[in-house]
């Protein structure tokens, strides 16, 4: 009995051991496959985020209008190339479509129908100009011994999405292409006087020029005036005024200076603090007769005639005989006015504002705060250059030919009707992008313009370059203003970014042939002479460059031509064509040289220290300089700055970010 009891367990523990054995051989096998299956998986991802990060390089696309599947081809060529090259086992058997051999280029022909293959099949897309979605070709995994759990195999495929960046941040500013060609000269007589003589390479909200000539602090320049040494009163000057620029005397007139005399007389002119001339002034001769009012013709002095503005005036003389001056009375003072030339009462830069919406102000044009966060922080939203200009391709020397032919028979103006136009007025937009833009000149976004820039007196709002927004931004130094107390600000130079100092006076910075295409002037400094921290200075930024009807001075929707970068400096560059035929042009009105435009154009003025205008408490403009983005250094693979989505020139950051 007993020993059939054993034959019985042994023959059932037989059983379940080939049971066991049955089951734990197809875990195995299954467990080998399936493993075989997810490093094919990780292979097939590895393939798409290459593939789309090497198709990046071809962004953006365009999705619209004639250029668009040639452009969308050409990505997807990239595509196609990476993954015929670089096949993972499976890929070939599961998709005979794909071409036998890696070719020799991604632009070879052989991929053409493969990659509209992949185009029409939804394997390559574009969530948005700057992005690429790759859809892995799919590969077959077949089973070994998983078959016998009844797994043949698994067919698998992977995604990948990569997006190209433009290193830097975008800010709300657009260089005025038509303001940059009547400045420099290039475009003999198109434009107004204003436009032919305003600052080439300043940010403005509004006005540079005065807006009017009234005397801005009466009290302060009365209280700068003595009082009078005698009764002698001024009783008239004329002529009462001049114009800016221009030489000019006056003929002052007095009474009470007693008896017959002859003798000396001399004119001081007030403004604000300031009195002109500050030496002793030419003595001119007079006499006088008991009871007449007495004249004497005084030259006006240059520092008074080339500065616009109401100035007072008091007269000193001295007797025939007497060793001192007296004063005529402050009670009695003249006022001479000094009134800008027509055309330069409201001078412009070449950089003004742009309204543009944030999605997190309610996503309106001209939303309060808007205008300030996107000064301090960048757009949040992506913006694309006009179709209708991005063929512009101008030779290397511009001329007026050709540029007119563009701005007076080109686009010049937006259109909601136009269906190349989109406008500006969505934050959350992806596609199609906005390429028009609201340029405004009219002064009345000053207070965000500071508060961007600098911040709010109160110390609440901190602007852009406020060294407490990035404690680390102002590794090179700082600077103070006067009405922001407790605030520090960024002192960066280019000279802290350039590898020789002696590039500042080389093509590497402004010109103008660089506002219309990349690469030109010919010969640009390597991507080397620059140091890639450069992005990260908060004085650096991306701008559009916008066209606009000639003479306007300010564009609801204006089509974006392209982009360029810029920086915040007190630096001037030497050398420079346009530069020079700027101040050319401007040799006759060396009025306005020397007082207007003269802490525009001279980096030695104090009011134009650290590349940043004040006005009082108030930002009048900021001196820029902008970059030819082929000179701009190549990113670092470990780079982590600020970025925006690519602008169509200069280097990228491409990333997988799916």
């Amino acid at each position: 009995m007993s020993r059939g009891r054993d034959d019985d367990e042994r023959g059932a523990i037989a059983v379940i051991t080939a049971v066991a054995s049955v089951l734990l051989f197809a875990v195995a096998a299954l467990t080998v496959d399936i493993g075989n299956a997810w490093a094919v998986r990780g292979l097939l991802q590895v393939q798409a985020d290459n593939a789309a990060v090497y198709a990046a390089d071809a962004l953006p696309v365009t999705t619209s209008g004639s250029s668009a599947a040639s452009s969308q081809l050409t990505v997807a060529k990239r595509v196609a190339y990476q993954v015929v090259c670089h096949p993972v086992r499976g890929q070939r058997s599961a998709n005979p479509a794909m071409p036998a051999t890696c070719p020799s280029s991604p632009t070879d022909n052989s991929l053409s129908a493969y990659a509209q293959s992949l185009l029409d099949s939804g394997a390559v897309s574009f969530p948005t100009t700057t992005q690429v979605t790759v859809v892995s070709p799919t590969a077959r995994v077949d089973f070994g011994l998983g078959a016998i759990a009844g797994a043949d195999g698994t067919t698998e495929a992977k995604t990948g999405t990569a997006r190209v960046y433009s290193p830097g941040t975008a800010a709300p500013i657009a260089l005025s292409l038509q303001c940059a060609l009547s400045a420099a000269g290039t475009v003999p007589g198109f434009g107004d006087l204003a436009s032919g003589t305003v600052p080439l390479n300043y940010v403005a909200a509004g006005a540079l020029g005065p807006a009017s000539t009234a005397e801005p602090d009466s009290a302060t320049t009365l209280a700068t005036m003595p009082a009078g040494t005698s009764s002698a009163t001024l009783t008239g000057v004329v002529p009462g005024s001049t114009t800016q620029g221009q030489s000019a005397s006056v003929s002052v007139s007095f009474a009470g200076v007693g008896a017959i005399a002859t003798g000396l007389v001399r004119v001081h002119f007030y403004r604000g603090t300031e009195r002109q001339p500050a030496d002793p002034p030419t003595q001119v001769a007079y006499s006088a007769v008991l009871g007449s009012a007495t004249s004497a013709a005084i030259p006006v002095p240059e520092g008074v005639s080339n500065t616009a503005g109401v100035w007072f005036v008091q007269a000193e003389f001295k007797p025939t005989g007497s060793a001192s001056w007296t004063t005529t009375s402050k009670a009695s003072h003249g006022t001479f006015t000094v009134n800008p030339p027509a055309g330069l009462t409201s001078l412009t830069a070449c950089g003004n504002l742009v309204d543009s919406p944030r999605a997190d102000t309610n996503n309106t044009v001209g939303a309060a705060g808007a205008l300030r966060k996107n000064i301090k922080e960048g757009l949040d939203h992506a913006l694309t250059t006009h179709p209708a200009l991005v063929t512009l391709s101008p030779p290397a020397t511009v001329n007026a030919t050709n540029v007119v032919g563009v701005l007076n028979g080109g686009l010049v103006s937006c259109s909601p009707s136009s269906p190349s136009s989109v406008m500006d007025t969505d934050a959350t937009r992806t596609s199609p992008l906005a390429n028009c833009v609201t340029v405004a000149t009219d002064g009345a976004r000053a207070t965000e313009f500071t508060e961007g820039f600098v911040g709010d007196t109160s110390g609440a709002f901190k602007g852009r370059l406020n060294c407490s927004v990035d404690p680390t931004s102002c590794a090179h130094g700082s600077f103070t203003l006067s009405g922001f107390p407790g605030q520090t600000y960024n002192n960066d130079t280019l000279t802290d970014y350039t590898a020789h100092a002696g590039l500042l006076g080389s093509s590497l910075f402004w010109g103008l042939s660089t506002y219309l295409t990349d690469e030109v002037p010919a010969v640009t400094p390597p991507s080397s002479a620059l140091d890639s921290d450069l992005y990260e200075s908060p004085r650096f930024m991306w701008v559009a460059v916008a066209s606009r009807a000639v003479g306007a001075t300010a564009c609801t929707q204006c089509p974006v031509l392209t982009f360029r970068p810029l920086f915040i400096t007190q630096q001037q560059p030497t050398g420079m064509g346009a530069v020079d035929s700027l101040t050319s042009q401007l040799s006759s009105f060396p009025g306005v040289i020397t007082s207007m435009l003269f802490p525009w154009l001279s980096s030695s003025a104090t009011s134009s220290d650290h590349g940043v205008v004040m006005d009082g408490t108030g930002l009048r403009a900021l001196r820029f300089q902008t970059i030819e983005p082929s000179a701009l250094p190549v990113p670092p693979l470990d780079y982590t700055g600020p970025v925006t989505d690519y602008l169509g020139t200069g280097p990228r950051v491409i990333r997988v970010v799916r």
